[in-house]
């Protein structure tokens, strides 16, 4: 029998005019960049938003202000249940640029927005930068063919809320280091036989020490890259590339990597601490539903948001939900069909690219994807920013094909992909602006939003307009009791100067409700129950409810919150309530 000869990618044999095929790399990134400012510069014009840029930036004791013990601090210990230490690193170091000897706000503490923004900008632009690159090398060094795969991956509307949110720079320093691992994971490996690609590496062992260590960096920055040692590798041999012995083992080194860094995550978020974990024999079509709509909003990025509220309770409550099984199981299906068909002869063509990106898109949306609870979940099992990381593969694919048939419709019909791939981008910029528009425009897609509402309740209470926040607040309770909105609403019942806004016996009431355990360790809650205790006469009791949230709070680091449980203290042991005096903008964005 005569051996069957390799498939191959069947790239053009005949040029593309030089103009465009000489493109200098420097040239494509400068085209790239000057098109991602265009798309998201106006983002650093923006503040911090309410939503978690407090917890990791403007209300984070680690930078108020920023020392040596600092950044120690973060590489000993998880903070807020997340061990990222290269990302809190940065933050420090973001923080450091706005409190240092040219600070004009006594005692250096000051957080300007458009530094961090700036910084969320900047490791985009790398990202863009990489992927670009890394097409070239993948697509025989066909300059269209890489911007158009770059051009995807930075203009995409799902990579909007990664770029513009203070708080996904986690996000974004991971897909840097997890993209640049996949890089150097493809330098270290020889093409197949027969393709057009540049040919095999002599630096093998170097190039995979790079890509170990970006990918271990990756992790430290945020653990969403679990799957990407499956996903590289998918990547990697899809596009024509042998994984020969050492890079087997570099990336079993990753897996270690992983189940290591992963079980210090889960350790620091229990399931007793999730509000719902679903039982396994559904988690196969929650995963599937989550997946199903990362693939729609690929092809139809409208309609994005913050919050969809695809909480696992809420998927396992809806009927349809068991048609989900027949998607999971055509998802596993193809996933061994692929193996099975493309894993029997060497080489690559169109089919293996298309099935190798998009099971690298599934295999890094995966852990996210409700197979595995997290706290986050508990709100909702997709989210836009989640799918940064997995546009490569896509971007990759789409690039393959402008490559593939390098005829002028299919140039301009990429061109135009662009442009409007620019423009949805460029109007879900403008949704983050503010609180205020971010969740305005969530309810408009999404009304049942309870985060939406509490949101919204946040922004009019910090605005003084406290019957539209009460009100607010009271839909997001209707929607899901939360311990957040309740302690909202006894803060603004205990405290406010205006008596028509105040209701000493709701608050309590709300105060004794969340202040129950686990979470009667946090000195924030605690500090509304003394304020409530405080309204209703019960002064000595609010003083050593006062204290004992001071004294946890200086166990837990937050020297700034314990001062001010100190004073409050003071004022009720002379047997007086408190009263918050009202603010007009949120903590962060003045």
């Amino acid at each position: 029998m005569s051996k069957r000869a390799p498939e191959t990618s069947r790239l053009p044999t005949r040029p593309l005019p030089r103009a465009l095929t000489s493109l200098p790399p420097w040239l494509g990134l400068l085209l790239l960049g000057a098109g991602v400012l265009a798309v998201f510069g106006r983002a650093t014009t923006f503040g911090f938003l309410s939503w978690d840029d407090g917890l990791h930036v403007t209300q984070n004791p680690g930078l108020r202000p920023v020392s040596w013990a600092t950044w120690a601090a973060y590489w000993r210990a998880p903070y807020a249940g997340l061990y990222i230490p290269a990302t809190y690193t940065a933050y420090a170091g973001l923080a450091w640029l706005c409190q240092g000897p040219w600070s004009t706000v006594p005692g250096g503490t000051q957080l300007s927005p458009a530094v961090f923004h700036a910084a969320n900008l900047l490791v985009h632009l790398l990202n863009v930068g990489v992927v670009f690159l890394l097409a070239r090398r993948l697509l025989a060094q066909n300059a269209v063919a890489a911007l158009f795969a770059a051009g995807i991956f930075a203009w995409h509307p799902l990579a909007v809320e990664s770029v513009v949110w203070v708080s996904e720079l986690k996000g974004l320093l991971c897909g840097f280091f997890a993209l640049a691992a996949l890089a150097a994971l493809v330098r270290s490996t020889p093409s197949e036989p027969g393709l057009e690609s540049d040919p095999g590496q002599s630096w093998t062992s170097g190039w995979l020490v790079v890509a170990s260590l970006c990918f271990l960096f990756a992790m430290l920055a945020k653990p969403i890259a679990a799957s990407w040692p499956i996903s590289a590798a998918l990547l990697t041999w899809s596009f024509g590339r042998r994984l020969g012995r050492p890079q087997l083992l570099a990336l079993a080194g990753w897996l270690a990597v992983v189940v290591a860094l992963t079980w210090l995550t889960k350790s620091q978020q229990a399931n007793a601490d999730i509000e719902y974990v679903a039982p396994l024999v559904d988690r196969l079509p929650l995963a599937a539903h989550a997946l199903s709509h990362y693939v729609v909003k690929l092809f139809l990025p409208v309609g994005l948001v913050a919050d969809y509220g695809y909480s696992p309770i809420w998927v396992a409550g809806q009927n349809w939900l068991p048609a989900f099984w027949l998607i999971g199981a055509a998802f596993v299906a193809l996933f061994g069909l692929g193996l099975w068909r493309f894993g029997k002869r060497p080489g690559t063509n169109g089919w293996r690219i298309a099935w190798g990106a998009s099971m690298a898109m599934l295999f890094t949306l995966l852990p996210v994807s409700g197979l595995v609870p997290f706290d986050f979940q508990d709100i909702s099992t997709v989210a836009d920013r989640y799918a940064y990381l997995a546009l490569v593969g896509p971007a990759l694919a789409a690039g393959w094909c402008v490559a593939r048939w390098p005829r002028p419709a299919v140039r301009g019909s990429a061109a135009a992909i662009l442009v409007v791939l620019a423009v949805l981008s460029a109007q879900q910029v403008g949704h983050w602006r503010d609180d205020r528009t971010l969740w305005t425009h969530n309810l408009a897609i999404r009304p049942q939003s309870y985060v939406a509402l509490r949101g919204l309740g946040a922004w009019h209470a910090a605005h003084g307009e406290i019957g539209a926040a009460l009100s607010y607040y009271d839909q997001s309770f209707a929607g899901k009791p939360d311990a957040n909105v309740a302690n909202n609403v006894a803060w603004i019942r205990a405290t406010h100067p205006d008596a028509r806004w105040r209701n000493g016996q709701l608050a309590l009431q709300l105060a004794r409700a969340i202040t129950v355990p686990p979470r009667d360790q946090d000195p924030a809650l605690l500090d509304t129950l003394a304020a409530a205790l405080a309204e209703c006469g019960q002064y000595a009791e609010a003083a050593a409810v006062a204290e004992r949230a001071a004294g946890l709070a200086r166990k837990q680091g937050q020297e700034e919150l314990a001062r001010t449980l100190d004073g409050r203290a003071a004022v009720f042991r002379q047997s007086r309530p408190w009263r918050d005096a009202p603010t007009y903008s949120l903590p962060g964005t003045s």
